[in-house]
């Protein structure tokens, strides 16, 4: 299942961290593991996190998956055809470090950007974040 959360700005008044309370209450989502992402968007700080339930490898990279160009991809997911992917992406050079899907999901957008989601069939929902540009892509299919 897993479970996306993020916030654009930080509210006034706020003593303790709104992203961990929100990441609290994902739990049941994803019990497999727990990531966050910090940056900025525009002037304006950005917090993702993800709640992960592993199904393609539990030894994955785990969440947000964070690309050397700088972007951090929280990605809840399931990515039908990334094997397929992966073969083509490595034929591009790419190299990976684990059989995740999510890690597969990143290198296709980091080369592609939002369009390259137009050839990801799963059921998905996928934020990323990109510091170097100050953007947020938010998809899901």
């Amino acid at each position: 299942m897993c479970g996306i959360v993020g916030l654009v700005g930080a509210p006034p008044g706020l003593d303790r961290d709104p992203l961990d309370a929100a990441l609290h209450r994902l739990a049941a989502r994803g019990p497999d593991g727990i990531g966050r992402a910090e940056g900025m968007l525009g002037s304006r700080p950005l917090l993702l996190g993800v709640r992960r339930l592993t199904l393609t490898e539990p030894r994955g990279p785990g969440q947000p998956v964070r690309r050397t160009a700088g972007a951090s991809v929280d990605f809840n997911r399931e990515a039908y055809i990334h094997e397929a992917l992966r073969r083509d992406l490595e034929a591009l050079g790419e190299a990976f470090t684990a059989g995740d899907d999510g890690e597969v999901l990143a290198a296709l957008l980091e080369r592609r950007g939002a369009p390259g989601r137009g050839v990801v069939e799963g059921s998905y929902a996928v934020a990323v974040g990109e510091p170097g540009r100050g953007g947020l892509d938010l998809g899901r299919e």
